[in-house]
C-alpha cells in the first residue's frame, strides 16, 4: 500500500475501529481482570556462609 492510501483504508466507512495497547498495559489488564494469569508471591531466602561459618 502506497502512503497516499494509507489513509483512506484507515478511515474508510464501515471499517471496525482497533484499539493498539501497549504490552505492558495488556499484561496489567489481563492480571486485573484475572484472565489466563496465575499470580504467585515467591519468596526467596539468601544464605550468608559467612556469617553461617562463625556459628
Amino acid at each position: 500500500m502506497n502512503a497516499s492510501a494509507r489513509p483512506a483504508a484507515f478511515t474508510r466507512d464501515g471499517a471496525p475501529a482497533i484499539d493498539l495497547v501497549d504490552g505492558d498495559d495488556l499484561c496489567q489488564l489481563l492480571k486485573e481482570l484475572q484472565i489466563g494469569v496465575k499470580v504467585q508471591l515467591v519468596e526467596e531466602i539468601t544464605l550468608d556462609l559467612q556469617a553461617l561459618s562463625t556459628i
